[in-house]
C-alpha cells in the first residue's frame, strides 16, 4: 500500500488495520510499563501520553518539503524534550531500584 498507489477502498482498509495494530502496540507497551504501584502507574500513564502525542503530532505535522527553519527548531526542541523524558523516566528506573529495599520496608513494618 505505500508503494503502489491503490484504490481509496484498499487505503481506508489499510489505514483502519494500522490504527487497530498501533492501538494493541499502545496496550502492550502500557501492560510492559505496568509495573505496579502508584509512582509506576503514574509513569506508565506519563510515558503513554508522550509517545501518543509525538504521534500526534507527526501525523497532522505538514510535508517537509514546505517546512521552513521555525518548524525544523520546534521539531528538534520537541524531539530533544521527549528524550529527556524518556531518559528521566529511565533513571527514575534506576533510582528506584536502589530505594525500594527501603520503601518496602517502610510499608511492611511502618515508620521508626
Amino acid at each position: 500500500m505505500l508503494f503502489a498507489p491503490g484504490s481509496e477502498r484498499g487505503t481506508t482498509v489499510a489505514t483502519i488495520a494500522y490504527g487497530i495494530g498501533l492501538a494493541l502496540t499502545f496496550d502492550e507497551f502500557g501492560m510492559w510499563l505496568h509495573l505496579g504501584g502508584g509512582y509506576w502507574q503514574r509513569a506508565s500513564f506519563d510515558a503513554i501520553i508522550v509517545l501518543a502525542a509525538l504521534l500526534a503530532l507527526l501525523a497532522y505535522a505538514p510535508p517537509l518539503g514546505i517546512w521552513r527553519r521555525p518548524q525544523f527548531t520546534m521539531a528538534l526542541v520537541t524531539i530533544a524534550v521527549a528524550a529527556l523524558f524518556y531518559v528521566m523516566l529511565i533513571e527514575s528506573f534506576h533510582f528506584t531500584e536502589r530505594v525500594e529495599p527501603q520503601l518496602e520496608k517502610l510499608e511492611q513494618h511502618g515508620p521508626p
